[in-house]
């Protein structure tokens, strides 16, 4: 009878393809868990760059806000002052 017989060497072979499976499926994971930790900071990265925009929109919104009051303002005050011209020259 011959010494690790050919069951045997079957065996190491199911064995080492099965090693084979774990290494490649062991890097997969590793892979996906630094594609994953990645995709985090970038939604972290993504969500304060958001944070920011919505509040420099507001600050936007309220200075035009203002513009356009004080552009309201001006119209009125310009117009006294056409009234008050024409009427002057009336007289």
């Amino acid at each position: 009878m011959e010494i690790g017989g050919v069951k045997l060497r079957g065996q190491k072979a199911k064995v080492d393809g099965l090693r084979e499976q774990i290494d490649s499926l062991t890097e997969e994971m590793s892979t996906a868990e630094v594609a994953r930790a990645k995709a985090q900071k970038q939604q972290t990265k993504s969500e304060k760059a958001y944070a920011e925009a919505a509040n420099e929109l507001e600050k936007i919104a309220q200075e035009l806000e203002q513009v356009e009051d004080n552009v309201k303002n001006q119209s009125r005050d310009a117009s006294g002052s056409r009234r008050q011209a024409e009427e002057a020259q009336e007289v």
